[in-house]
């Protein structure tokens, strides 16, 4: 069986989705996290991810990390195991570039 590729969403978008009760997952490490993040995101470093996505809360999962490579790679595993997710593309970087709110 395959899975269902992720799609993309840009940060505007997924912060609005934030704000309307999209779950913001920062799948980057401890380090990373620690150096800022986007606002509202909650923490869960990506190699922790399949043992803990099923207990994260109902809804839309929005996945973000440094660049969009591990959110995606969050965005299959969480579709693998039914939920809906989004890897917000271009990642933290992307989301500070557009002027969005970060957190440190």
């Amino acid at each position: 069986m395959r899975t269902a590729r992720p799609e993309e969403i840009d940060p505007a978008a997924a912060d609005d989705a934030r704000r309307s009760g999209a779950v913001l997952v920062d799948v980057r490490e401890p380090d990373e996290w620690a150096r800022g993040r986007a606002s509202g995101a909650v923490h869960l470093p990506l190699g922790q991810l399949p043992g803990l996505v099923d207990e994260l809360p109902a809804g839309e999962l929005l996945f973000i990390c440094h660049s969009g490579v591990r959110s995606f790679k969050a965005a299959e595993l969480a579709l693998a195991r039914g939920r809906a997710a989004r890897s917000v593309r271009g990642g933290t970087d992307a989301w500070a570039k557009a002027g969005l709110p970060l957190e440190r």
